[in-house]
């Protein structure tokens, strides 16, 4: 009898356990990935690279010394005043910023290809250096 409620203790102790593991995974990685700072976590993942983008929570140095007002300034002027407003599409001009961004370095081999350009390109080179006819 006694080793019955031994056993059934400890199957409690390690279902509260395994129950409080699996809360505490999903608050920290629900954290992480909205880019917040995790004090224990953060530090290791950043020493990955695979994970690094993930805590990348510190600006550039010289971020500072940017002013991002103008650039919102021209987005919201575009909203509000645009003659044709069904004709925005953020994601387009959150690209093309982008693309002006890598333009503005002036070398011709730092280009920024957006996801469905990337993805053709992908596929292109796939196309050439091994032959194959890819559908896409």
């Amino acid at each position: 009898m006694r080793n019955d409620i031994k056993t059934g203790y400890r199957i409690f102790q390690v279902v509260i356990f395994s129950a409080l593991l699996l809360i505490l995974g999903g608050v920290v990685g629900f954290r992480v990935a909205k880019g917040q700072n995790v004090p224990v976590v953060t530090p290791v993942l950043s020493r990955f690279p695979q994970f690094s983008r993930l805590v990348e929570l510190e600006k550039p140095e010289d971020f500072s010394k940017v002013e991002f007002s103008q650039f919102w300034d021209v987005w919201r002027r575009l909203e509000n005043n645009y003659v044709d407003p069904e004709k925005l599409d953020a994601k387009k001009m959150v690209y093309g910023a982008i693309q002006g961004m890598t333009s503005a370095i002036g070398d011709p081999y730092t280009v920024y290809l957006p996801p469905e350009e990337q993805k053709r390109s992908v596929l292109m080179v796939l196309e050439f250096s091994w032959g194959i006819k890819i559908k896409h």
